[in-house]
């Protein structure tokens, strides 16, 4: 039986795979965009198209009907706004190569630095010199790349499922907006 191919843990190696994983998180994040903003669009203008034809078809009779109303609205809107949130993360995370490349100078070249080290020590000790060098890198240029921390935004656990639980609400969302726009303009 093949041993399994032995995973190089040195910073040329670890920056590879890194930057292979973000290529391909800008790429679906590219994609993704687009999808997520149709369905947003879509959403909420199914809803809106049929709450203004609640609104005309049966006209609110006092203030706490009206207030009730812009709570259906509201709660017809959420999905739309929780894709929205998702879209502008996704958008952030699209632009992250061009911001990569706006970088200060002395930042990339400190990276370079870090990159173009010769071979460091394997195990144990090489992996604890990394991670020493990483977290200097990442205290001497926390103000340099303060701006690009919503980035992160996209890749949090909590508005992936946010935005999953958005999507499946909006597509069934939709349909019952063009009902009963349908049925309140008919009657």
């Amino acid at each position: 039986m093949a041993r399994p191919k032995r995973i190089s843990w040195t910073p040329a190696a670890t920056t590879d795979r890194a930057t292979r994983l973000l290529r391909r998180a800008v790429e679906l994040a590219r994609l993704g965009a687009r999808t997520v903003a149709g369905l947003a669009i879509v959403t909420a203008t199914a809803v809106a198209i049929a709450w203004l034809a609640w609104v005309v078809r049966r006209p609110p009779a006092d203030a706490s009907d009206w207030a009730a109303r812009a709570v259906v609205l509201a709660l017809g809107l959420a999905a739309p706004a929780v894709l929205g949130v998702f879209l502008r993360a996704l958008l952030e995370l699209a632009d992250l190569p061009r911001r990569v490349r706006e970088l200060p100078p002395e930042l990339r070249g400190r990276v370079a630095e870090l990159r173009a080290r010769p071979g460091e020590r394997e195990g144990r000790v090489g992996v604890v010199g990394a991670v020493v060098r990483l977290a200097r890198l990442v205290l001497e240029a926390r103000e340099t790349l303060s701006p690009y921390a919503v980035v992160s935004a996209a890749l949090r656990p909590a508005l992936l499922l946010a935005a999953v639980v958005a999507a499946l609400v909006t597509v069934l969302e939709i349909p019952v907006a063009v009902v009963a726009a349908i049925v309140l303009l008919l009657t």
